[in-house]
């Protein structure tokens, strides 16, 4: 549902600043339930840039 907001977000920053990848703690960088009806993924990205500290 939010997918297209996520990806408009991601660009716009891309075209706006130089991001540098930063790490994530493994088994946070991905994850799914499948509590409910339906499964939900959590998935996590974090950047910096001279700008901006911590972008996630």
């Amino acid at each position: 549902m939010y997918k297209c907001f996520l990806e408009h977000l991601e660009q716009w920053l891309l075209q706006r600043f130089t991001l540098q990848s930063r790490p994530i703690p493994p088994g946070l960088e991905y994850q799914v339930s499948d509590r409910g009806r339906n499964p939900a993924t959590i998935q996590s990205w974090c950047y910096q840039c001279p700008q901006l500290r911590k972008i996630r």
